[in-house]
């Protein structure tokens, strides 16, 4: 049996290096693939976009009167460079009212049993 399982072995490992040695060398450059974009993980033929720079500022408001919080958050923006661009983006949008809480219960008061 252990002479059975050692010939088992090195047959493998004799198959294993043939293949290894078998298998194509890679060793001509191929330009076309050089500077190529990354695909998407999905797939489907898209390119990965570039990674996205941290926001220079970033805020949120909640509020009724949007215009107002508009000004405000306008004014809080820091003095950024001259000739550079920047992403800037605006959005309202309306959320759902808040659900009511419940009334809290009456506290009852213990009824009090005669002593005797």
């Amino acid at each position: 049996m252990k002479k059975t399982y050692q010939a088992l072995v090195a047959v493998c490992l004799m198959a294993a290096g043939a293949t290894a040695f078998a298998a194509q060398q890679e060793t001509v450059k191929h330009p076309h693939h050089e500077g190529q974009k990354m695909m998407v993980p999905g797939g489907h033929g898209q390119f990965m976009p570039p990674m996205m720079m941290p926001p220079v500022y970033q805020s949120s408001m909640q509020t009724s009167d949007p215009a107002e919080a508009l000004k405000k958050l306008t004014g809080d923006v820091p003095a950024l460079e001259k000739g550079k661009r920047y992403d800037v983006r605006i959005e309202v949008r309306e959320l759902p009212p808040l659900p009511s809480l419940p009334a809290p219960a009456a506290k009852e008061k213990p009824v009090e049993q005669p002593a005797g």
